[in-house]
């Protein structure tokens, strides 16, 4: 059965009309009626009162309904996954130009440390650094390595703000099989670079 139908049923064993139900719901009797049609479906809010109000669980409205009549009655906003997707490009660039970034400046630090000596004694190691002015390297490296961090927590910042409207979007949803798969599906690829960029930065 339909939600629509659901509603209807259980409204009827209840004995209740169309407009006390919508009395009790605060909406007209036209919605109602419009519900038990299948021309439009109450939301995920909506629905939480209705199981109140027809005093049964919210699970009673989902455990008959099947896939295709799911589809038939709820369309997925395929132009908010791709608005999410866009969304999500900076955030995976910045993030990638972080890692390469931090990976160009280790590999110059350890070519510098290997000139000096790793294992050389540590004041002539010092009063080589300041003589030859590789202090200098050292520091602009070191501030690419800032800079590199400060774009991987930039690039995180925009991915939450994404991630949560994209999430606060579907949550409304009655139907959230597709966008719960994108929003993983996105989160792990992110979560994997910016691990990898964490790792960069430590090891």
């Amino acid at each position: 059965m339909f939600i629509g139908e659901i509603i209807l049923q259980r409204r009827r064993e209840l004995q209740m009309t169309q407009k006390q139900l919508a009395e009790k719901l605060n909406v007209t009797d036209r919605t109602v009626s419009r519900w038990e049609c299948g021309v439009n479906l109450p939301d995920v809010e909506m629905l939480k009162t209705i199981s109140i109000v027809l005093d049964v669980e919210i699970k009673y409205f989902y455990e008959d309904v099947k896939e295709k009549e799911i589809n038939q009655t709820e369309e997925y906003d395929y132009d908010r996954i791709k608005k999410f997707k866009i969304q999500l490009i900076v955030p995976f660039i910045l993030i990638s130009i972080s890692i390469i970034m931090t990976i160009i400046v280790k590999f110059i630090i350890l070519e510098i440390s290997a000139t000096l000596g790793l294992f050389s004694n540590i004041h002539h190691m010092i009063d080589y650094v300041f003589d030859s002015g590789t202090v200098n390297k050292l520091y602009i490296l070191m501030i690419l390595l800032i800079v590199s961090f400060i774009i991987t927590v930039v690039s995180y910042g925009l991915y939450l703000k994404s991630s949560i409207s994209f999430k606060y979007f579907y949550k409304e949803k009655m139907f959230k099989k597709v966008y719960i798969d994108i929003y993983k599906k996105n989160m792990i690829l992110y979560f994997i670079l910016f691990g990898l960029s964490i790792c960069c930065f430590f090891i």
